[in-house]
């Protein structure tokens, strides 16, 4: 009875039925893998479609041979068309229920796969990190970074978040180095020195020509932007550092002084009172005369002993610290004050 099936909501099943089912299905899906990798090596290579175009059309070729498959296969068990859209609104309520952010980053997958917007090897920044996309997977994308790591991105975020794609329409790129100068400096001689700089590379390109900004009248310098375009935005870095190497060449041969922000003095360190008092006024006579209002000399006897009817307690001298002395007084019976 199990080789020759049971009935089962209008279809027969039997063992017979699924492993000519499996077997269809696994045949189909290998056709379509030897297929995809024809494509992939040979054929499409040979087109002038570049790396993203070619990768699309291997990756829906995919997809597509997977559904014939799945049809295919379930023809083999007598599934027809009807039953098969009575299946899908069942897998649509489950769905809707658990499998929802998979299916939105299938679909994503497929916009970005058909808009085309990203593509594999193109160079884009996705929040903090960027890097270049080597693969459009079902369900996610994966970016490699700079620093060789691996960055996966749902798909639905790059469809619904803000993606900087550097190499959307074409590799041209921007770049610009920023000049500092000394107020002393001839203005015209930085911008023809600036210019030559940059036209002395073979990645910057002639058209549209290098321009340089005067960008600011600084409290410490006089501030230059050098903009050139490089015909592949992938070598601009490289490209800026070689103009930096160049036009601090061109600056000390032109005796072009660089300048510096001026660095405020550091605060002065607390002064040491105790210390200050020992060195100064140990051997003094110095004391307040309550007639004149202003202090007169005598002599101090600076101890840390314990408060007597003849000793003052002197806390002041500065924002910088709170000191306390007993000070003896020799000549005025009363409390010796001493204002720093």
């Amino acid at each position: 009875a199990a080789y020759f099936g049971f009935a089962f909501g209008g279809v027969t099943l039997s063992l017979s039925s699924m492993i000519g089912a499996a077997l269809v299905f696994a045949v189909v899906l290998f056709v379509t893998r030897m297929i995809q990798d024809w494509l992939g090596s040979r054929f499409l290579p040979q087109t002038r479609l570049d790396a993203g175009v070619r990768n699309s059309v291997r990756t829906i070729f995919g997809y597509a041979g997977a559904i014939v498959a799945v049809l295919l296969a379930g023809g083999q068990i007598g599934l027809d068309v009807e039953k098969l859209a009575l299946i899908a609104g069942g897998l649509s309520v489950g769905i809707g229920f658990g499998l929802q952010t998979i299916a939105n980053n299938f679909v994503s997958g497929l916009i970005l796969l058909w808009e085309r917007g990203i593509r594999v090897g193109d160079w884009v920044v996705v929040g903090a990190d960027q890097g270049f996309v080597r693969a459009i997977n079902a369900r996610a994308t994966e970016i490699e970074t700079f620093d060789r790591g691996t960055l996966i991105v749902p798909n639905s975020n790059l469809v619904s978040g803000v993606v900087k794609n550097w190499v959307r329409n074409d590799r041209v790129g921007r770049i610009i180095v920023a000049v500092n100068v000394a107020y002393e400096s001839d203005v015209e001689q930085v911008r023809d020195m600036l210019i030559t700089a940059a036209k002395a590379q073979d990645q910057v390109l002639k058209i549209p020509a290098p321009t340089v900004l005067f960008a600011e009248f600084a409290d410490w310098a006089l501030k230059f932007n050098l903009i050139c375009f490089v015909d592949d935005i992938e070598l601009g870095e490289r490209t800026r550092s070689d103009i930096n190497f160049d036009v601090l060449r061109r600056m000390r041969e032109a005796g072009l002084r660089i300048p510096y922000p001026a660095v405020p003095p550091p605060d002065p360190a607390p002064m040491d009172f105790n210390a200050w008092f020992e060195a100064f006024l140990g051997d003094r006579w110095f004391t307040f005369d309550p007639r004149h209002n202003r202090p007169r000399i005598g002599r101090i006897l600076i101890s840390r002993g314990r408060d007597a009817a003849d000793v003052a307690m002197i806390t002041s001298f500065g924002a910088h610290a709170l000191t306390r002395f007993a000070v003896v007084t020799e000549e005025i019976k009363q409390p010796a004050v001493v204002v720093a």
